[in-house]
């Protein structure tokens, strides 16, 4: 479980820092249009804020929830390693004991 999902966070953080950068970028463009209302129409920046920033919030979502698993699996991987060391521990101590 670790490997795969310290591949998935490997495979995807490039893409995610290179959508972050890319939404900084659109926001900075859309500031610099300095557009005007016309009746009837959705302005560019109303139109990115509706679909763009959703999407962005997901790619943050998943890297988020990809960072967390990987955290969790590693206590985990963690926990049972010192499981097994006091297991074989315990064992020694009953050899020694003979």
């Amino acid at each position: 479980m670790a490997a795969v999902v310290e591949r998935l966070a490997a495979t995807s953080s490039f893409r995610f820092a290179a959508s972050r950068a890319y939404q900084t970028l659109v926001w900075q463009r859309a500031t610099e249009l300095r557009e005007g209302r016309i009746a009837g129409v959705q302005t560019l920046s109303g139109f990115l804020s509706r679909r763009f920033a959703p999407a962005m919030a997901y790619c943050e979502s998943v890297s988020a929830r990809l960072q967390s698993s990987a955290e969790r699996i590693g206590r985990a991987s963690s926990l049972l390693r010192t499981r097994v060391e006091i297991e074989r521990e315990r064992q020694n101590q009953e050899m020694l004991a003979r």
